[in-house]
């Protein structure tokens, strides 16, 4: 029981910190189309108004 949690807990540290450097690679990339999303929807939402 004891190793099966310790083996867990390596493998949820791996798996986060392997996450994490994803989301740092990706974090600008991410960051840019949710901006662009976010413009393309005020433009349209400024439209549709007028």
């Amino acid at each position: 029981m004891d190793l099966n949690l310790l083996l867990k807990i390596c493998l949820l540290v791996v798996i986060i910190g392997v996450g994490l450097k994803l989301l740092k690679v990706f974090t600008s990339m991410i960051f840019k189309a949710a901006l662009l999303i976010l413009v393309c929807l005020l433009v349209l939402k400024f439209f549709k108004l007028i």
